[in-house]
């Protein structure tokens, strides 16, 4: 996959996917309904500087796993950027090496 295919769908979809699993659970610990949830989470993880719902947490184990939830919905969307853009990096440098046995070696004197 590019860069430009994973920036653009495969990570807001894993965000998504992310946000209403786990903002299910911060809603049911709390009494939400599961849209607010699923909004509180997508709001925290995406790092939006007005919220997208009014509420927060109120129960101790809801704040958990609101903590939890907005830190797994980010590290899986980091992740898989960085792996892309690692992956990247290193299909391009592999296409500058040269196609001798020893090209690794000659690339890099």
């Amino acid at each position: 996959l590019t860069f430009v295919i994973v920036a653009s769908l495969v990570v807001p979809a894993l965000l998504l996917v992310a946000s209403f699993a786990l903002g299910g659970v911060v809603a049911t610990l709390d009494g939400w309904d599961a849209r607010r949830g699923f909004e509180y989470i997508l709001a925290n993880a995406s790092g939006l500087g007005s919220l997208l719902s009014e509420v927060s947490p109120a129960a101790r184990w809801a704040k958990n796993a609101a903590i939890v939830g907005c830190f797994v919905a980010k590290l899986l969307c980091t992740c898989s950027m960085g792996l892309v853009a690692a992956t990247s990096f290193v299909h391009r440098l592999a296409e500058l090496v040269p196609k001798s046995s020893c090209g690794l070696i000659l690339a890099t004197a």
